[in-house]
């Protein structure tokens, strides 16, 4: 079925194993460092792109104007944050932002 601005998407890296979680300080570093590089970005809708931890999953938050935005946030905290879900709650929107 193709995706409509309608559909929310939430795409997830591999689940990483018991072992492999990392503890609680290093995912907020691997978080920092998504929201660093989120900040760094050319693209203004990016740089208004929120991140956080919650459960153990770095969430991934806020609006962009297309699809290819939503998909270079989610593929840049996924390299980032590589043993952590990361939960892609970006909006995509028409309107002006």
């Amino acid at each position: 079925m193709p995706l409509t601005k309608s559909q929310p998407t939430s795409v997830v890296s591999p689940e990483p194993s018991t072992a492999e979680r990392p503890s609680p300080p290093e995912a907020e570093v691997l978080v920092e460092l998504v929201y660093r590089e989120l900040r760094a970005s050319p693209y203004p809708d990016m740089r208004r792109l929120t991140c956080r931890l919650q459960e153990g999953q770095l969430v991934l938050q806020g609006r962009v104007r297309s699809f290819f935005l939503k998909q270079m946030a989610q593929v840049m905290a996924v390299r980032l944050a590589t043993t952590l879900v990361v939960d892609n709650q970006v909006e995509v929107v028409s309107e002006r932002i």
